[in-house]
C-alpha cells in the first residue's frame, strides 16, 4: 500500500502531468463510448426479439453484422487513432515523471523535452506491445476455437472450464499490465535494452504478485464501478458524464504508471531526490 500512497502523494505534488492522459481518454472515451452503444445497442435488439419470438436460432446472423458493421469500422478507427496519440502521450509523460523523481521538479514545459528525449526507445518498446498482444489474442482465439468442442462434451465442464478461464484471465491482464508498466520504466529510466528491461520488469512484478495484481485489479473495479453510476445518475448528461469517465480513466492510468515507478525505486534502491517526500 506504501507504493499506492506514494503515487497519489506525486499526483498532488505534480497535479498537471495528467492533462495528456486526460486529453487521450477523453480522445476514446468521447469517440468510442457513443460507437460502442451503437452496437450493443443492436445486440441487444436482437436477443431480445429472439427471446420474445422464441425463434433466436432463426435471427440471420449475417444480417446482424450488417447492422454493426459500420460502426465497428468507426471503433477501430477510434482504436487506431488513440494508439497513434498514444506513442506521443505516453513516452512524454513517462520521461516527465523521471524528471520529478530526478529534480524533484516538473511540469508540462517538459512534455516535448521528455518526448524528443524518449521517443525512439518508445516506438521499439510499443512494437514489442503489439507483438505480446498479438501472442495473447490468438491463445484467446485458440481458446474460442476449442470451447465449443468441450460444450458438446459436458456443458458443466464448460461451465467450469469458462469461469476459470474468467478468473485466470483478470489475473493475467492484471499482471500483464503491471509487467508492461514497468518494463517501460526500466528502458527509460535505466537505458536498458528491450529484452533485459523486459526481464527487469518480469522478475519485480513477480516478486510482488499479489499486490501488483491486487493494485491493478481495485483501480479497475473502482473504475468499472463508478463508471457504471455515473452512467446511470448522468445517462442524460452526456459531455459530463464523459469528461467525469475521461478523468476518472487518466486518474487510475497516471496513478498506476507512478505506482510501477515506486515499486521499482524501491526495489532497484533507485535514488532520487523525492525520496524524502515521498
Amino acid at each position: 500500500m506504501e507504493y499506492l500512497e506514494n503515487a497519489f502523494k506525486f499526483w498532488g505534488k505534480f497535479k498537471w502531468l495528467i492533462v495528456p492522459l486526460f486529453i487521450l481518454c477523453c480522445v476514446a472515451v468521447f469517440l468510442g463510448n457513443p460507437t460502442l452503444k451503437e452496437i450493443t445497442g443492436t445486440l441487444n435488439e436482437v436477443t431480445d426479439l429472439g427471446l420474445v419470438t422464441g425463434e433466436a436460432e432463426n435471427i440471420d446472423l449475417y444480417d446482424v453484422l450488417d447492422k454493426i458493421a459500420p460502426n465497428i469500422g468507426i471503433l477501430l478507427q477510434v482504436v487506431l487513432l488513440v494508439l497513434f496519440l498514444s506513442i506521443f502521450i505516453f513516452p512524454a509523460t513517462y520521461g516527465m515523471i523521471i524528471r520529478g523523481y530526478e529534480t524533484g521538479a516538473t511540469g508540462l514545459g517538459s512534455f516535448f523535452t521528455s518526448l524528443k528525449k524518449y521517443f525512439i526507445k518508445f516506438i521499439l518498446y510499443f512494437l514489442s506491445v503489439l507483438i505480446i498482444m498479438a501472442a495473447v489474442a490468438i491463445i484467446y482465439l485458440l481458446f474460442f476455437f476449442i470451447f465449443p468442442f468441450i460444450f458438446i462434451i459436458s456443458w458443466q465442464l464448460a461451465t467450469i472450464v469458462f469461469i476459470g478461464v474468467i478468473i485466470a484471465s483478470v489475473i493475467f491482464l492484471c499482471f500483464l499490465f503491471n509487467v508492461l508498466n514497468i518494463w517501460f520504466v526500466a528502458l527509460a529510466w535505466d537505458d536498458m535494452k528491450v529484452l533485459e528491461g523486459f526481464f527487469k520488469a518480469f522478475e519485480l512484478v513477480k516478486g510482488c504478485f499479489w499486490s501488483c495484481v491486487g493494485i491493478a485489479f481495485s483501480m479497475a473495479f473502482i473504475y468499472i464501478t463508478v463508471n457504471a453510476l455515473i452512467g446511470g445518475v448522468l445517462e442524460n448528461i452526456i459531455i459530463v458524464s464523459y469528461f467525469i469517465k475521461s478523468f476518472l480513466l487518466s486518474m487510475c492510468i497516471y496513478v498506476l504508471m507512478v505506482y510501477g515507478f515506486e515499486l521499482y525505486r524501491d526495489k532497484t534502491e533507485k535514488n532520487s531526490v523525492l525520496g524524502d517526500y515521498l
